[in-house]
């Protein structure tokens, strides 16, 4: 239980079972409000009760950005580009650059103009979002800004999809906890991976319209200046997606299409019980 992650929310049921209560410290910075969003938090003052079970908790409110520090409280807040472009300015449009750079290293936006698709293209333009997560240390000090660009996926009509097109299967616990078992059992070296920016490795099949908002189509256009053709009046940028953005219904089949393929590829056999599970002889 001590390996959850820092910021995690433990679910009503779990802390029945734990025997213990969520706790919720006092929250002083939270008087002083210049700014709406989302915080989580969670105690460590475990540290001073050892024997105590470790049970997060949720707050969501209002919050003064950049007075989250001490009080014993790791936090992870969330915020407008243009929020972050305000409070940040360099340390912002640093972060959003290198996601943006990502982007294109993947080749994932075609710049379309408005006027060259039919009412019923024009009808399915989607909006995207753009997170911006403030990271802090346990001691409260400010660490960096991770930035998150996605699609609202709401937009898009689920009637037109198969249910097999839009759902990823994840591994089962018992396949994992089978999986460790034999590794611990035979002495095998365990390895782990993480694949960056993972949806972006899977090609879009359909044509998907996206709107970039002004914050980040002005920087896009800066860091690929044959993005300025695409802006229109409000700043707007619009594009198509060539690879399985973030927030788009199929993307997450998508991917798992992709990389189970790839491990085929490379010989390995899909378990027939577990989608999730692939196994080689060597």
């Amino acid at each position: 239980f001590q390996a959850l992650p820092t910021v995690y929310e433990i679910p009503r049921v779990l802390a029945d079972e734990l025997g213990a209560e969520p706790r919720t410290p006092a929250l002083p910075e939270l008087a002083r409000v210049t700014a709406s969003g989302g915080v989580y938090y969670s105690s460590i003052r475990h540290r001073e009760a050892p024997g105590e079970p470790l049970v997060y908790a949720q707050y969501t409110g209002n919050v003064e950005y950049g007075q989250l520090k001490g009080g014993g409280m790791n936090f992870a807040a969330h915020m407008s580009p243009k929020k972050a472009l305000e409070l940040y300015k360099e340390v912002a449009e640093a972060g959003m650059i290198e996601e943006i750079d990502g982007f294109l290293r993947q080749k994932v936006w075609t710049g379309v103009l408005r006027s060259t698709l039919t009412q019923k293209q024009l009808k399915k333009i989607l909006r995207s979002s753009r997170f911006i997560k403030e990271k802090f240390d346990l001691a409260g000090k400010f660490l960096k800004l991770k930035a998150r660009l996605v699609t609202d996926g709401r937009g898009q009509d689920r009637t037109l999809y198969k249910e097999s097109d839009i759902n990823s299967p994840t591994v089962s616990l018992s396949s994992l906890l089978t999986i460790a078992s034999v590794a611990a059992a035979k002495g095998l070296h365990v390895v782990t991976m993480d694949v960056g920016s993972a949806y972006l490795n899977a090609d879009m099949k359909d044509d998907v319209y996206v709107y970039l908002q002004k914050e980040v189509a002005d920087i896009l256009v800066k860091r690929d200046p044959s993005f300025a053709q695409y802006k229109d009046y409000k700043g707007q940028v619009l594009v198509k997606l060539n690879k399985a953005q973030y927030g788009c219904i199929e993307s997450a089949r998508l991917w798992y299409n992709t990389i189970s393929a790839k491990m085929v590829a490379l010989g390995y056999d899909l378990n027939p019980y577990d989608g999730c599970v692939f196994t080689k002889q060597t």
